[in-house]
């Protein structure tokens, strides 16, 4: 019911953001996801303006029954009043043509190509934009995730887990930061995918992996967002881009980190979501490259940092020391939880 060009406004619309200290999205994420669910069973589209209060009334009632939504149902349905759909049009038709020019591929929530895994999470994006050689499935899939601020000994193990992953026809799937994910996807090399947290015709973020951006392609391997092609990298942005990390995945493997370190985040949405979250236990004095493992494997300490991970939560999380050690849990299926990108989450 939703035309490509409709879906690419919708990602347009999900990655405008209001500046300020504080940047917030012009319209209520996870409402604006609801409503386009909501909008596919009612066949309503959420263009036309006469169905919006239907669509969040709906929503609101049904769905996200907890909380105080007036003032953002109120701010979401003057947006989309406001909503100049020709302009918008005329903007996703730029997107469209400048993914035909730099070999881009876009694939929307209906394309039989979009990642069934991205559909059970709470937040999926409407479009995901790739360039490179797309997996057909993740079902052998894990993120080699870590802090920027990493030493020598980070360095060396984010490299040999990357290979590891590598030599056993397993993707390693990170976020191309400096750090952790740069020695990961350097180990894996020829079985690596990168999620950034811009579009991907504008300069790559951090300048320091432009040419690994570009190994990466060149080695069969593909770079994805879900933000349009031409979205400059924000700080807000990384947050949603962690979250893919670990939608992507069974789950996430934490090399080094400390106690305010984004890989949190998605170590908090990796539980969440029922990944596996697997934390390198390195022997040592304790120090700031690796404060947030030791508090991620010891549920009794206090964690001090921006990101609160429950104690309930950190009992999920296993414990390893090398890549021999992670390899049982690949080998053997019932140390995982039932596979988790088979069946899609329905409405």
């Amino acid at each position: 019911m939703y035309s490509k060009e409709e879906m690419v406004i919708l990602s347009i619309i999900y990655s405008e953001y209001i500046d300020g200290i504080f940047p917030k999205p012009k319209v209520d994420l996870n409402l604006l996801f609801q409503v386009f669910k909501i909008s596919i069973v009612k066949n309503k589209s959420i263009f036309n303006f006469d169905n919006i209060q239907d669509l969040v009334f709906y929503v609101t009632k049904n769905i996200l029954n907890k909380g105080n939504y007036e003032k953002r149902v109120a701010q979401f349905i003057e947006y989309f009043k406001n909503l100049d759909y020709e302009k918008m049009l005329e903007k996703a038709k730029v997107e469209i043509e400048n993914s035909k020019k730099y070999k881009i591929e876009i694939i929307t929530y209906f394309d039989f190509r979009y990642p069934n895994c991205l559909k059970t999470i709470k937040l999926s994006p409407f479009v995901i934009y790739v360039k490179g050689k797309f997996p057909i499935n993740f079902d052998n899939s894990l993120a080699i995730i870590g802090a920027r601020k990493v030493d020598n000994i980070g360095k060396k193990l984010a490299f040999e887990f990357g290979k590891f992953l590598s030599l056993n026809n397993w993707y390693n799937i990170s976020g191309l930061a400096i750090g952790c994910d740069t020695y990961g996807h350097i180990g894996s090399i020829n079985k690596t995918g990168a999620i950034l947290a811009q579009g991907l015709i504008t300069e790559i973020f951090p300048k320091e992996n432009i040419n690994l951006a570009d190994k990466i392609l060149e080695n069969g391997g593909f770079l994805l967002s879900e933000l349009p092609l031409t979205t400059s990298c924000k700080q807000h942005f990384f947050i949603l881009r962690d979250r893919l990390q670990a939608a992507l995945t069974r789950g996430v493997i934490v090399i080094e980190t400390g106690e305010n370190s984004g890989t949190l985040h998605t170590v908090k949405f990796a539980l969440k979501e029922n990944r596996k979250v697997f934390v390198l236990d390195i022997n040592g004095e304790e120090n700031e490259f690796i404060i947030g493992n030791i508090k991620l494997l010891n549920k009794n300490l206090k964690m001090n940092g921006n990101v609160k991970i429950s104690k309930k939560d950190r009992e999920k999380i296993i414990g390893i020391k090398n890549p021999i050690e992670l390899k049982k849990y690949l080998s053997n299926s019932d140390k995982f939880d039932e596979k988790i990108l088979i069946q899609e989450r329905l409405f």
